[in-house]
């Protein structure tokens, strides 16, 4: 508990222009302590950019023998800023063992490699993992890329098929960001309606005015959807198109006969 109130004294005080960073680093390296090694990491990412002076002793924890800390450092590196960042370290914690160490290496990726091409790779690979939540949050870093994730919108498309409602929908979320390239899985994209379990955050999706493209190229899956008894689905295609504007008039007879 004393550890725990000397390592918040000390991020209070670097934020008054004192060089803790490197105090802090050197307590990093000669600590055997693992939860020692983990508060310690927490407390320099809370550093912000201030911890990038440092940043090649964090790296160092990237590959602890304690799974807790190497969670720990990339969660720190994604905090000390996208110039600093060892993009390298960071995909290469991609494949570590332990899920959570994963996971925290894909949302290290979605904070420091925004313009980086060369990070939308390992987080495509990531897209196979046997973990739900890595999946999804490959998928979320991968939105954040934009055009540089845009190579992989065929992966991402495949996870529209995926069993988990969450990375299915993640899935849908991701495409909408990478824009033009996921034109050509338009129909695919909405046909994603048509799962029960994940109907009402699809919608909510396809309500939002970037959306708006792809509803030309899926416009006899939502014909479908306005002339099916299923009434949740056919109103929930309503609502879509009442965000489309002139997209959606080759479909106004068809939603007139509903009427």
């Amino acid at each position: 508990e004393l550890r725990k109130q000397a390592l918040s004294c000390l991020g209070k005080l670097a934020m008054f222009g004192f060089p803790i960073a490197s105090r802090l680093a050197d307590s990093l390296g000669a600590s055997d302590l693992g939860v020692l090694r983990k508060d310690i990491l927490q407390t320099l990412g809370k550093l912000g950019d201030v911890a990038a002076t440092v940043v090649t002793a964090i790296t160092k924890h990237t590959k602890d023998e304690d799974a807790s800390v190497r969670l720990e450092a990339f969660r720190t590196l994604g905090m000390i800023g996208e110039v600093a960042a060892p993009v390298t370290e960071i995909i290469e914690g991609c494949a570590d063992s332990h899920r959570d160490v994963r996971i925290a290496a894909s949302n290290a990726l979605r904070q420091v490699g925004r313009g980086a091409a060369s990070v939308a790779p390992a987080l495509a690979k990531l897209l196979c993992d046997s973990d739900v939540g890595v999946r999804s949050a490959a998928l979320e870093s991968l939105a954040s890329l934009r055009e540089h994730g845009a190579p992989y919108a065929q992966v991402v498309a495949e996870r529209l098929q995926d069993e988990d409602p969450t990375v299915c929908v993640g899935a849908l979320s991701c495409l909408a960001a990478l824009g033009e390239a996921a034109l050509p899985f338009a129909r695919v994209m909405a046909e994603v309606l048509q799962r029960e379990q994940v109907l009402d955050r699809a919608a909510k999706i396809w309500e939002k005015p970037t959306m708006v493209k792809f509803v030309s190229p899926a416009c006899s899956v939502f014909e479908e959807y306005l002339n099916s008894k299923n009434l949740k689905k056919c109103g929930a295609a309503i609502l879509i198109l009442g965000h489309c504007g002139a997209v959606a008039v080759p479909l106004v007879p068809t939603m007139v006969r509903l009427l």
